[in-house]
């Protein structure tokens, strides 16, 4: 409970700017920085220009980590770099985002560390040690490989992230952490099971979502971080789905006695970042390849329409990747979604049903609720999770122009890409050194309220 007092202090500093806060949490920080100096780096403090530490060595995504501790590790750091300019937290703070932008990707939203399971010689041995040795050991007869690796979390904890992430994002303004936020909105607005009737999220939740087979992986659940956080992703994206989960929570509360610290960030999103709009810019239909070289590409397209005060976009972001890029994340595979649906329909119904019924509570119970299990007839996770990359996973490349007035042809070439992996550094990569000469590109764009349009159509680009 110690963490969670610490973690109301970061928030308050935040929201407050109150120094006197710096005080209390002084401590936590260096605790912070020392924990992150033993799990991440294993003692060895590597410089910025260690792009590839994550790719080269991915348990470092996994050490000493899981949702909750990962705000707390984040908050610490920022407020640390906040109250001091200290090089050192910069430092930390930046090799924490980085492991955020890296984490996200590799769990396609979801932000806590990969499970692994005991291979032939860790079979033999009881279940500390498995874990002991299987988080160290990366061999096939210490531990499976898998194809797609699970995780699971309380959708709370992930909830706590995001509003780590936008503290990140306020004290950045990279374009890079944009990514993690819109990588946490798709979570929310996508993957984590909702159930609308209710207005509640599934307390217990996975990476891929595992077979709904017990009470604790269909238990609705209405977190005070869960009415905290929708309002923040929703400024970040205007998204209709995020809406629409947000609109609902909002209706369900009214009334309930939540603590007003919680819903500090509505009032922020709906007075102080008030919207004039909640429609995206018009979706760019018409990218075009116009020239191609072996170290740079050209791009045209027409400017978009938006209904907002500008009459047009106000930014637009330009997203490269080696894979064909989609508009959100491959997670779960779609064959299941009607055994989903039925599941949530069946749980909305008992629980509706009792007596005591109300919404908007913290907790629900499913206790003698008739549910049947999901059938296990389909692999868990979406076929094409390795094929392709969400838009937020692909990479941005550098020096986007400024949208014009509606119907004017733009034109862009793109010679260098703001990579994830090098957050916190100065450099640019090349095309050249991405890693690949066959490359996919897309463009999106957002207008003053950061409504972030739909995909656009998606270019093939070979570099000769």
């Amino acid at each position: 409970m110690e963490h969670y007092a610490n973690f109301i202090l970061f928030e308050y500093y935040f929201l407050t700017g109150d120094k006197r806060a710096l005080d209390s949490i002084h401590g936590f920080v260096n605790w912070a920085l020392n924990f992150q100096h033993k799990h991440l780096f294993g003692r060895t403090l590597l410089p910025l220009s260690e792009f590839d530490y994550f790719s080269d060595e991915p348990e470092a995504m996994r050490r000493g980590h899981y949702a909750r501790i990962y705000s707390w590790m984040l908050y610490s750091t920022l407020a640390g770099y906040h109250a001091t300019d200290s090089p050192v937290m910069d430092h930390f703070a930046v090799w924490q985002i980085r492991r955020a932008l890296s984490l996200l990707r590799h769990r396609h939203g979801q932000f806590t560390s990969w499970n692994v399971k005991p291979g032939l010689i860790l079979s033999l041995l009881d279940p500390y040690m498995q874990r002991k040795l299987a988080d160290h050991f990366d061999n096939p007869l210490i531990r499976k490989r898998e194809s797609v690796y699970s995780s699971s979390a309380q959708s709370w904890m992930e909830a706590q992230n995001a509003l780590a992430l936008h503290e990140a994002y306020k004290t950045y303004q990279d374009e890079r952490i944009l990514d993690a936020l819109w990588g946490m909105a798709d979570y929310f607005s996508h993957h984590v099971i909702f159930y609308p009737e209710i207005g509640a999220f599934t307390g217990s939740t996975g990476m891929p979502t595992p077979s709904l087979t017990s009470p604790e992986l269909v238990t609705p659940r209405l977190h005070d971080r869960h009415i905290q956080v929708l309002p923040v992703l929703y400024h970040y994206t205007g998204w209709k789905e995020l809406e629409k989960r947000y609109r609902r929570v909002e209706e369900v509360i009214d009334g309930r006695g939540v603590n007003p610290w919680f819903t500090q960030t509505w009032g922020w999103e709906k007075i102080t970042r008030k919207r004039h709009s909640s429609e995206a810019p018009e979706r760019i239909s018409d990218l075009r390849l116009k020239s191609v070289g072996s170290d740079e590409f050209t791009l045209t397209w027409t400017s978009p329409v938006d209904d907002g005060p500008l009459g047009r976009a106000s930014r637009y972001f330009v997203k490269v990747s080696d894979k064909p890029i989609v508009e959100f994340a491959p997670t779960d595979n779609p064959l299941r979604r009607m055994e989903k649906a039925r599941i949530v329909s069946q749980v909305e119904r008992g629980v509706m049903s009792r007596k005591n019924f109300s919404p908007g509570r913290l907790n629900y119970s499913v206790d003698g609720i008739s549910v049947a299990p999901e059938t296990s007839l389909y692999e868990l996770a979406h076929p094409r999770w390795h094929e392709v990359d969400a838009f937020w996973m692909a990479e941005h490349a550098d020096g986007e122009p400024v949208p014009q007035a509606p119907g004017r042809q733009e034109q862009f070439t793109v010679r260098e890409l703001n990579l994830h992996n090098w957050f916190g550094s100065p450099k640019k990569a090349t095309l050249p050194g991405f890693g690949s000469d066959t490359l996919f590109v897309a463009i999106c764009s957002w207008d003053e309220d950061n409504n972030l349009s739909e995909l656009s159509n998606v270019v093939k680009v070979t570099l000769r």
